[in-house]
């Protein structure tokens, strides 16, 4: 096929309690064995390669029930090319491009990304882009380790990274701006909500952060949004100047005169595991 094109196509994807995806629908699993569903699949599907698809002004509702209160995250205006797509999925590199909207409650952003995906052996190189991503749409998340009320807010990331056989490597930078705070909690991400506001004063209401997400998507306890919430907490702390035992005892709700022993690297790892599980 040389190309297809949808037009204006609108996607729901979305997570119940307990993390499994519910929209769309999928197909459900008949008990068979793996042998019996390959022989079965490949008896029935005709190889097919598609030259191109085009997506031209999209919508994706992405809704998260796995936290506290939902989080809901709207993509619109989506245009998106790959080409070089073959099914059933082949050892074959694809390029894409994509650019989008992003739709907050006061922050309209931006998402560009760009790069190469083999989907048959699980590899990619990509880079995106995102500038003026509103937090307030992805507050739940952040509420697992900030008792401060975030009342507004954006977010810029740029991110360059790759992933080899399911395994993601991927660093960047992050800048948060224009963050402000409602009455209650003197936390923000692990930190001292004090040390975030005097950082914000004296940086033209910017707080830029270091992060780096790497994980196996293979594996059930892994979270794309969690490893990165992670990676930010660390990030602000050190930019700070929050120390990282700091940032364990804050994170893991102990204080140093609780303890008999000093709080070590690897007791922090559990604290943050249990966290963003």
């Amino acid at each position: 096929i040389s190309s297809v094109e949808l037009e204006k196509p609108y996607f729901l994807i979305e997570k119940d309690r307990n993390g499994k995806i519910t929209a769309p629908g999928l197909p459900v699993d008949t008990g068979k064995s793996r042998k019996e569903k390959s022989r079965k699949s490949q008896a029935e599907t005709t190889p097919v390669e598609i030259k191109k698809i085009a997506i031209n002004k999209g919508s994706v509702d992405y809704i998260d029930r796995k936290t506290l209160s939902p989080v809901t995250i709207k993509l619109r205006d989506i245009r998106f090319d790959v080409d070089n797509i073959h099914i059933p999925m082949t050892d074959e590199i694809s390029k894409y491009k994509l650019d989008c909207a992003t739709e907050g409650p006061s922050e309209k952003g931006k998402i560009k990304s760009e790069g190469k995906i083999n989907v048959g052996r699980k590899d990619a190189n990509y880079t995106i882009s995102v500038r003026s991503f509103d937090l307030t749409d992805v507050k739940p998340y952040l509420q697992k380790h900030s008792s401060a009320n975030l009342t507004r807010g954006s977010l810029d990331v740029d991110i360059k990274g790759g992933m080899a056989s399911s395994r993601i490597d991927a660093s960047g930078n992050a800048v948060l701006r224009d963050l402000h705070f409602g009455s209650g909690g003197n936390r923000f991400m692990g930190v001292p909500l004090s040390l975030v506001i005097s950082m914000l004063e004296k940086n033209d209401n910017e707080i830029p952060v270091a992060f780096r997400i790497k994980g196996n998507i293979n594996n059930p306890t892994f979270s794309i949004q969690e490893q990165f919430m992670a990676s930010m907490a660390i990030g602000l702390a050190d930019k700070l100047g929050f120390s990282i035992q700091s940032l364990g005892e804050a994170l893991l709700g102990t204080k140093d005169s609780d303890r008999k022993r000093p709080v070590d690297i690897f007791e922090l790892g559990k604290g943050l595991q249990n966290i963003f599980k």
